[in-house]
């Protein structure tokens, strides 16, 4: 009969049986194969009828088939697996929390990388992923004045591109962090998701730094020739009021062409530094257009 179908658990047969010889009712869920060969499962309740001696004479059973049912869970732990092997093998750390339920998955990264052994340890001490956020200016962290719903709302909704700061170790890895938020009739869904760009922050700071030092190079430079530079312009100046042969006339005028285009090039020289190390000051000058 049924219950000696080879599709339900031994250990459920047993228990089933058990219960039913001890006098008492059993209840639970019985997977079948009809003659069709299609499989079938049916919400079943065993009485045991007894006599008055209190034997069992009988058993009664009631059941109900809940195939559909059955099949839609098994399609949801089906699809509930699929999401969590997404999940756990994702290079990013990945958090979920819920506006009912707070933290209700972390993925198999997070764990690994901060050193715990499951999500309930982490929920132990943390809230959720921000709670690491090391506090920076010009990085993402949340006040402790801030309601977190509140904070995870602003993020998602926000079109700015996001850097948190978290200290693994004793070393601080940069991460950029991404809030998606997801809804359904019940409540509303924050998924967090942290990149590490550690290494190419530190990529993009020497290359800042290098830029840096160029432009300071270059400012630095410009002012060490155009001292001189000017020297011999002053000085050429005060030769072209003396008294001169054409022919000194003619090489001092070459000197002075010479210097004021040399000058020209070390200025803006200077102006290119100034402009790469963003201090270029524009002046507002009054202007004929006419002329």
């Amino acid at each position: 009969g049924m219950v000696h179908n080879k599709l339900t658990n031994k250990d459920t047969i047993h228990e089933l049986w058990r219960t039913i010889t001890s006098k008492n009712i059993w209840h639970g869920v019985m997977r079948n194969r009809a003659k069709d060969e299609s499989e079938f499962f049916l919400d079943l309740t065993i009485v045991p009828i007894l006599n008055s001696d209190g034997e069992i004479i009988e058993f009664v059973s009631v059941g109900f088939n809940i195939t559909p049912l059955m099949q839609q869970q098994e399609k949801l732990q089906w699809e509930e697996h699929i999401t969590n092997s997404i999940l756990d093998n994702q290079a990013a750390l990945v958090g979920i929390y819920s506006n009912q339920d707070g933290l209700i998955r972390v993925n198999q990264e997070l764990l690994t990388t901060f050193g715990y052994f499951d999500m309930p340890s982490f929920i132990e001490e943390y809230e959720f992923i921000n709670d690491l956020f090391m506090q920076e200016e010009g990085y993402l962290y949340r006040d402790k004045s801030d309601i977190l719903i509140e904070w995870l709302d602003n993020i998602s909704f926000s079109e700015e591109d996001y850097k948190a700061k978290i200290d693994i170790d004793g070393k601080t890895h940069v991460y950029s962090v991404r809030v998606t938020q997801l809804m359904d009739d019940f409540q509303t869904y924050y998924i967090m998701a942290l990149s590490d760009i550690t290494n190419f922050e530190e990529i993009l700071e020497k290359a800042l730094s290098a830029e840096r030092a160029k432009a300071d190079f270059l400012a630095n430079m410009s002012h060490e020739i155009r001292t001189p530079m000017n020297g011999i312009v002053g000085f050429t100046n005060l030769l072209q009021d003396t008294q001169l042969d054409t022919a000194q006339k003619k090489y001092l005028n070459t000197i002075d062409k010479s210097t004021h285009s040399l000058l020209t090039i070390i200025n803006d020289i200077l102006d290119f530094s100034k402009i790469e190390s963003g201090k270029m000051q524009v002046e507002s000058v009054p202007i004929m257009v006419k002329q």
